[in-house]
């Protein structure tokens, strides 16, 4: 945030012609708001959760352990006594946010009716979802002693699996419409590309992401049969379609390259990690007692709930690495394959668009940021474009 305060006035050299101060200015604000926020939200976060453990979580586990005999209804009434609590701290954080903080700057689009489905959806959805592999994983931590993080390893990867199936088609519309791209010049643009590109796809979607934000964004999605690239219907309004080419040709980067299955494959081995580790503290008693919490199955999940951020915390540099690492490389595919200047363009297009900073701190940036910074994805697309 410092760094931000002492270079909200001055503009990258590399940069000066391409933007604006005032656009510079703007983002410079934009994200200070959006750090303080964080901040703001961490904090509570912290003090909500030493309320939750030493106050709250003594009386919640009573009333789930007096209500019934049977482990599974405990669960499922300590859970959604956990998940209410838990709602009332996030949702004031999400109504600031959409509401203040982004419509201060123009982006939000969002209506309170739109927002009050969103939660209602997401809770559903939620209940419908995880709730089953919750109870799944009490059962294997009931029956096998020894080996239940491993079957709770194995059915997390089949869930991952089955929601990347699931999402594109049934989950996503829910929430936007999804429909094929009706441009026929855009068309042919883009499956020119693709036949040029030697990639087999067909699926390529418009997301009417504008009913919530005036951001934009393009995201590859599913594998198999499911694979889809899909627009925001906001980026087709803000690029032009050479520079939505080189955009699409970045998409297919990701696809050509498999980051999705490498990704995944990364996924797998954290989690098998983390469920070891949720294993080994499992067999410890101080463990339980640290956190005045009484030893069952379901205390356990919630304990590995909270030291989860954290444990993923210190991954995030690996991450973020990672996700950079594939970002050049898809950036350089579409060097290949499309005009690198039209790429830079497009970049900054939206950088503007969604008031970017594009001179982040560094090594915060490298610890935290899944992009490259602007500044530096210009200057690898220059050194690769043709």
């Amino acid at each position: 945030m410092k760094h931000i305060e002492l270079n909200k006035e001055r503009i990258p050299q590399s940069l000066s012609s391409l933007i604006t101060l005032s656009e510079h200015k703007k983002s410079a604000q934009y994200t200070l708001e959006k750090l303080h926020l964080s901040n703001y939200q961490n904090m509570f976060k912290f003090l909500y959760l030493l309320i939750l453990i030493c106050i709250l979580h003594p009386y919640i586990f009573k009333i789930a352990f007096q209500s019934s005999d049977n482990l599974y209804k405990q669960a499922i009434l300590y859970f959604a006594l956990l998940s209410l609590i838990d709602f009332i701290f996030q949702v004031p954080f999400q109504y600031y946010s959409t509401f203040i903080l982004e419509e201060k700057y123009g982006f939000n689009n969002t209506t309170l009716k739109t927002f009050i489905i969103d939660i209602l959806k997401n809770t559903f959805i939620s209940i419908v979802l995880f709730l089953p592999l919750v109870l799944l994983f009490i059962l294997f931590i009931s029956k096998f002693e020894n080996s239940w993080w491993l079957y709770s390893w194995l059915s997390l990867i089949l869930f991952q699996l089955a929601i990347m199936l699931l999402f594109p088609k049934f989950i996503a519309p829910l929430f936007n419409k999804f429909s094929p791209l009706e441009d026929e010049k855009l068309k042919e643009v883009i499956f020119k590309l693709i036949r040029k590109t030697g990639l087999s796809f067909k699926d390529i979607f418009v997301m009417d992401a504008s009913k919530r934000s005036s951001h934009g964004n393009a995201y590859f999605t599913g594998f198999g049969k499911n694979k889809r690239i899909v627009f925001f219907d906001t980026i087709l309004k803000q690029l032009k379609p050479k520079e939505i080419e080189a955009v699409m040709a970045h998409e297919l980067g990701h696809f050509y390259h498999k980051h999705i299955h490498m990704m995944l494959l990364k996924t797998f081995v954290f989690s098998f990690l983390l469920f070891f580790l949720c294993f080994t503290l499992s067999k410890s008693e101080f463990f339980f007692d640290s956190f005045f919490v009484s030893k069952t199955p379901y205390t356990l999940l919630f304990l590995f709930s909270v030291i989860l951020p954290y444990c993923l915390f210190l991954l995030t540099p690996i991450t973020s690495h990672f996700s950079r690492k594939n970002e050049f490389q898809a950036d350089r595919f579409a060097c290949k394959y499309s005009e690198g200047k039209e790429l830079i363009t497009a970049l900054l297009s939206l950088s503007k668009k969604n008031s970017n900073f594009v001179n982040p701190e560094k090594i915060y940036s490298q610890f935290y940021f899944s992009h490259p910074p602007l500044i530096e994805r210009i200057g690898e697309i220059k050194r690769h474009s043709n």
